[in-house]
């Protein structure tokens, strides 16, 4: 059940990371889209980690 858990993480954070970079690319164009897309980014991670340390712990 952890290695799964741990799969599931990295598979996100890459996914997660992927998707930022893309939106990168596009920032100058989008100023708006950028900081959505980041603060999208940050409660994504959050979420993420709130499981991974509950189980770590």
């Amino acid at each position: 059940m952890k290695e799964m858990t741990v799969i599931y993480f990295l598979q996100s954070r890459t996914h997660t990371h992927t998707h930022t970079h893309h939106t990168c690319r596009h920032a100058p164009m989008h100023p708006h889209t950028h900081t959505h897309t980041h603060r999208h980014t940050y409660t994504h991670m959050y979420i993420l980690y709130i499981p991974y340390t509950l189980y770590h712990i």
